[in-house]
């Protein structure tokens, strides 16, 4: 699989992604609460459908209902983990993995929605 230059920032977001999901298996195999499923959830999925926008927007990928299903199936999943850290009040003890981490996935593929469909050519920049 061939990682073309623009996806360099997405890239690094998916392997962020699985380190704290593998990270958050081995915590709770020696009993350690964590909350790295939650935000590596987020990150994976928040990834997900930012390089799916993009690629589409790119003209890399061809727009399909599935796949823009699910694009909007992962954002209810990254929005799923913010009201999950807000309603349960662990967010105020790990506002990385509830609050920044899905914000920032989130606010991205927003960003890449609005800026995107006006310059789609100029999207080589963004990471």
């Amino acid at each position: 699989m061939k990682i073309h230059n623009q996806f360099w920032g997405s890239t690094i977001g998916l392997a962020v992604g699985w380190i704290a999901i593998l990270a958050f298996f081995g915590g709770a195999a020696k009993g350690e609460p964590n909350a790295f499923l939650e935000m590596g959830l987020a990150l994976l999925f928040g990834t997900y459908a930012y390089r799916s926008l993009k690629r589409r927007l790119l003209g890399l990928k061809a727009t399909t209902r599935w796949s823009v299903l699910l694009e909007y199936t992962s954002l209810f999943i990254v929005v799923w983990v913010f009201l999950g850290g807000l309603g349960n009040g662990r967010g105020v003890d790990r506002p990385f993995e509830y609050f920044i981490f899905p914000l920032w996935t989130f606010i991205a593929y927003v960003f890449i929605a609005i800026v995107g469909r006006k310059n789609a050519s100029q999207l080589v920049t963004i990471s």
